[in-house]
């Protein structure tokens, strides 16, 4: 990953095998995906406010709507914090 990315959390799941599936529906649509907090696992991820799904803050808003509208990613899964950001 690349250093000083600013990062927006685009879902929130509580289980690694959803997480990464939504990266890889989004890596394949051509939008860099990144999962946080994937360390604790499945779990403790209910104790730490889930698995975050990330994008860089240029394609939040294409990964938001390419999910809602190709994949059913219903908006409660969609990360309530939307002005999170993340420095990596």
């Amino acid at each position: 990953m690349k250093d000083n990315l600013k990062l927006k959390t685009v879902a929130v799941v509580d289980y690694s095998a959803q997480a990464e599936l939504i990266r890889t529906i989004l890596e394949d649509a051509g939008i860099n995906a990144y999962i946080k907090d994937n360390t604790v696992g499945n779990f403790m991820s209910v104790l730490t406010g889930g698995i975050k799904i990330q994008v860089e803050s240029a394609d939040e808003e294409a990964a938001r709507k390419f999910l809602a509208e190709n994949h059913g990613v219903p908006d409660e899964q969609f990360a309530e914090e939307n002005s999170e950001e993340s420095e990596q």
